[in-house]
């Protein structure tokens, strides 16, 4: 369903936007690195990401509300890294192979898009925007 309300340029370009808040999350959740203010900082840039691609607005402290809500959905994710995307806790990942767990968490985001799109929706923020401006707002 995320292919059908997303170009795959506007996806490319969001998976952009995430990939590195992403990184930084994921290695603060590993033994290595645990560290829970790095995790809210990017967990919380993440959803200020995914809200300003869906609505096209800021996001200011005025949606912090809406960023809120968008923050606690993918916590279904970030709360289960190691079931959700086999992200190994308690063991070293070298090299490349972060973004293999980059990856699979953005994977999980976009197929939560659609529900996260409808909330938007229902909140007033959401209208019908052209794949030009929906990209000019990511870049």
């Amino acid at each position: 369903m995320t292919n059908q309300m997303f170009s795959t340029r506007e996806l490319y370009m969001l998976r952009e936007r995430l990939a590195f808040p992403a990184f930084h999350y994921l290695r603060a959740s590993t033994y290595l690195c645990a560290n829970g203010l790095v995790k809210a900082q990017n967990h919380r840039e993440m959803s200020e990401i995914i809200f300003s691609f869906l609505t096209m607005t800021e996001a200011t402290s005025q949606v912090n509300e809406h960023i809120m809500y968008i923050h606690d959905e993918t916590s279904v994710i970030t709360d289960y890294l190691d079931e959700k995307i086999g992200l190994p806790l308690e063991t070293p990942i070298q090299g490349e192979e972060w973004d293999i767990y980059v990856d699979r968490y953005i994977n999980l985001v976009f197929e939560m898009l659609p529900e996260l799109y409808r909330y938007c929706f229902s909140q007033g923020f959401v209208e019908e925007f052209t794949e030009f401006q929906r990209l000019n707002l990511v870049n």
